[in-house]
């Protein structure tokens, strides 16, 4: 039988620590769900610092913040308003699970499912010509993990 693919490995080939973190995100989400929850919004700031970084935005190499370079992506109109929304979600859900220790699995959860969307968008945006075909969010065992 095969090797299990993780739901973030589609990126490994250009971006492969969004693809650890997406893995380790997985791996932790229902037993230490805010460690998911805070891998889950670095994952969604690097994906950020990384389209202004390809829209020059970031003249000196440097972010000015998560929020303040999102709303600075929506400004332009880089990001989609309900990419960005996922972006905001997975920026708040994280900065909860980091200052407060909060988050259920079933938030962390939810967390994998728009950090997925997030990939797939920058995974379709900004990687032209690419023949990748979308699979259904799964389990670490192959269970199909249901919208």
């Amino acid at each position: 039988m095969g090797e299990m693919l993780g739901n973030f490995d589609f990126l490994a080939v250009s971006h492969s620590q969004l693809a650890k973190l997406g893995a380790l995100a997985e791996r932790y989400f229902a037993e230490d769900a805010p460690t998911a929850l805070v891998k889950l919004r670095t994952f969604a700031e690097q994906i950020a610092n990384e389209i202004a970084a390809r829209n020059a935005l970031l003249p000196d190499g440097r972010s000015p913040g998560f929020e303040p370079l999102l709303r600075s992506l929506q400004q332009r109109s880089i990001l989609p308003r309900d990419v960005a929304e996922l972006f905001h979600f997975l920026r708040k859900a994280g900065n909860d699970a980091a200052h407060e220790h909060r988050g259920s699995a079933g938030e962390a959860l939810t967390a994998l499912k728009l950090a997925r969307q997030v990939a797939i968008w920058f995974h379709r945006t900004y990687r032209a010509g690419s023949r990748w075909q979308k699979r259904l969010l799964q389990s670490r065992n192959g269970t199909i993990l249901r919208a």
